[in-house]
Parts: C-alpha cells; sequence; structure tokens
C-alpha cells in the first residue's frame, strides 16, 4: 500500500515538473520545441541596434514570424536579417515594409511589417526590399543637442 501511494505522488510530481517546465519554455523567449515550420525571406537595414535573434515580427500587433538570424553584408555594411514567418502566412506581399519598433518608449525592439498591395506574395528566400532603420534615442538627443548649440 504504501509502494502504490508512493507511485503515484511520484508519478504526480514528475507531471507537474513537466507541465511547468513546457509551461515556462512557450512563455519565454526561447523557440517553442513543437515549433511550426515556415519559411525564411532576408531583409537589409541600415541601423538594426536593440534588435535581437528570436524579436517578433508582426503585423498590427498580431506575431507571424521571428528573427532566425542577424549578419552583417560585408559588402554594403549594412545588417541582413533573417526572418522565419510561419506558414499559415503564406500570403505577405513582396512591397510589403519592415521597421525596426519599439514596444513603448523603452521595451524592446521588434519587427513591423506594413503589408503592401502587390499580387505577388513573398516565398522562401525571398527580399523584402522596402526597410527602415532603427531610430536610436542616443543619436537623436545627440542631433537634438548639436542643433542646439550650433543656433547659439
Amino acid at each position: 500500500m504504501n509502494s502504490k501511494l508512493n507511485l503515484i505522488v511520484g508519478g504526480f510530481v514528475t507531471f507537474a515538473i513537466f507541465c511547468l517546465f513546457f509551461i515556462a519554455l512557450n512563455a519565454s523567449t526561447v523557440e517553442p520545441i513543437f515549433k511550426e515550420k515556415g519559411y525564411t525571406v532576408h531583409a537589409s537595414f541600415n541601423d538594426v541596434t536593440g534588435l535581437n535573434v528570436r524579436s517578433p515580427v508582426r503585423i498590427a500587433g498580431v506575431k507571424v514570424g521571428v528573427v532566425q538570424n542577424i549578419v552583417l553584408d560585408q559588402t554594403t555594411f549594412s545588417a541582413k536579417v533573417y526572418i522565419l514567418f510561419e506558414n499559415r502566412f503564406n500570403h505577405i506581399p513582396i512591397d510589403s515594409e519592415l521597421s525596426v519598433t519599439t514596444e513603448g518608449l523603452l521595451g524592446a525592439k521588434y519587427l513591423d511589417l506594413t503589408p503592401g498591395f502587390e499580387s505577388e506574395y513573398l516565398k522562401q528566400g525571398g527580399i523584402v526590399q522596402r526597410t527602415t532603420s532603427s531610430l536610436s534615442l542616443e543619436k537623436l538627443l545627440g542631433k537634438i543637442a548639436t542643433s542646439f548649440s550650433m543656433e547659439k
């Protein structure tokens, strides 16, 4: 009787630990274990300050993909961002625009995608041509300070 109770309690504790691990994994920025496959496209930006791998890509606030990789293009010295879109979002027009945006004033960076109007859609290996780079608060404050000092 005692060993049967120990077995039941042990099974319950193991199940509870597994559930907590699964919830914590899905709530974090780590990619889920059971993720949907998708297609990869890339875009070039002059500045992606604050954007990270696994940052979300959103359309109208809805997550449609993630930043898969960020590399420096050695020929143009721009940031090349690889994006993994979920398969179910396969009707994104090729003339869409990507911009690096901040959640709130000091929040995390993400990519905001504004859909275009073309009838042709992004496919595996496609390129998003229209991009808007990150707005750096430090650069903006520096320009404001410089403009005030030049006026005097």
